[in-house]
């Protein structure tokens, strides 16, 4: 007969089941004299783990959790990832891929999102430049031109609209241009030979109050603006006054003339 001894020294195997003998030492089928020591070694069961295939959106702690439980290193990754699936914070790339086999002790890396890689562009009007600066870098965006612009909605410095506007879709990391309202509105070009009152109501609605005078003009019926100051077209500040000057309409004209008797 042959003498039987087991190696202590496990050694893995992906093939052989765990407590089986995995190889001989002579070889299986040497053949040997009787009374020869074989040395038998043992499979300590395989030594490859598959990556879990639901690391993904995971937070980091229960990800580092799955993986060390089946005897592999987690380390996380200090770059983000945007992604449109995964919420800012889970994990959202691990290497080697889920489902790849791996020897145990082998490092897993896991990578978080950074939330989705487009965003809407938040309303910004009213706002002042600060304001809508804080609101872009909340999500992931940059100013970029700030131009103005005559207009009486919004007081001097605030935001009037962007560019893209706002609720469209860009991806992080863009610029958003903005314009600012100036604080000055344009008399319009439609004031001398209007009606007063549909003027008045113009002018009011840009902020701006209105003085009348009135005189007569031949040319012009009642009612009617035969001159405005500031000229059309020039650019005031929001609240200023202009002054109009209002046709009373022709001048009347004596009926009794000097010397003439109405008497019949």
């Amino acid at each position: 007969g042959l003498v039987f001894t087991v190696d202590p020294k496990k050694v893995p195997s992906d093939t052989v089941a765990e407590g089986s003998v995995v190889e001989t030492d002579p070889p299986s089928g040497t053949m040997v004299a009787p009374g020869s020591t074989v040395k038998a070694k043992i499979s300590s069961g395989s030594d490859s783990v598959i990556v879990p295939d639901n690391l993904i959106n995971m937070s980091p702690e229960e990800a580092k959790q799955a993986v060390e439980a089946l005897g592999l290193v987690w380390q996380l990754s200090s770059d983000q990832v945007a992604s449109d699936t995964v919420e800012n914070g889970k994990i959202a790339q691990v290497n080697p891929s889920p489902g790849s086999k791996v020897k145990k002790g082998q490092t897993i890396t896991g990578t978080v999102s950074s939330g989705t890689k487009s965003v809407a562009v938040p309303d910004l009007t009213g706002m002042t430049q600060d304001q809508a600066r804080e609101a872009l870098a909340a999500k992931g965006l940059k100013v970029g031109s700030v131009l103005t612009s005559d207009d009486a909605s919004q007081r001097e410095g605030l935001v009037l609209f962007s560019s893209p506007e706002a609720g469209t879709s860009v991806n992080k990391g863009e610029s958003v241009s903005i314009t600012l309202s100036s604080g000055k509105v344009t008399i319009p070009d439609t004031i001398v030979g209007y009606d007063k009152s549909s003027v008045i109501a113009a002018l009011q609605g840009l902020t701006l109050s209105v003085t009348v005078t009135e005189e007569y003009s031949e040319d012009q019926p009642a009612g009617t603006v035969i001159a405005v100051n500031p000229a059309e077209g020039s650019p005031v500040a929001q609240n200023s006054n202009v002054s109009l000057t209002v046709s009373k309409g022709p001048k009347p004209k004596n009926q009794n003339q000097p010397g003439q008797n109405n008497n019949g």
